[in-house]
């Protein structure tokens, strides 16, 4: 019989493409929101005031900055120790919520694969495993 309590390598290397898929969506959108604000100061003052309605595209970076938060929340709860103490439910919505929204990233595809990744290693036999024993609030 597999122990059940040993937690599988393929949550580690979920918790770094976390990580890594945090890093892009955070430095990317830090990087849009600077040139949002650059282009439209520019536009803004050449055309007369017109070009400011540029900022409310600053609302996109700004999501994807949430979610570089929540992508690194999850990986650090994946990289405990002790149970995680949140629904496994929630662990794959989010992951999934993650990979689609990241088609509309600065660099989708990369984000996109490691969506695709993280869905496919958490959705394995031994990981399903681990979650169902360890999770504390499995309705």
């Amino acid at each position: 019989m597999e122990n059940h309590n040993e937690k599988p390598g393929m949550l580690t290397v979920v918790s770094i493409l976390l990580f890594i898929s945090a890093g892009i969506n955070i430095l990317g959108s830090i990087g849009s929101v600077i040139i949002i604000i650059l282009y439209g100061t520019i536009i803004g003052i050449a055309t007369f005031g017109i070009g400011f309605l540029l900022y409310f595209c600053l609302v996109f970076p700004i999501v994807f900055i949430i979610w570089g938060v929540i992508e690194i929340l999850y990986g650090m709860k994946i990289l405990k120790d002790s149970p995680m103490d949140s629904s496994p439910f929630w662990l794959g919505i989010v992951e999934i919520a993650i990979g689609i929204l990241s088609l509309f990233s600065i660099i989708g595809i990369i984000e996109l694969a490691i969506g695709i990744t993280n869905t496919v290693l958490l959705t394995r036999p031994e990981v399903k495993d681990y979650i169902e024993n360890n999770f504390s609030n499995i309705t």
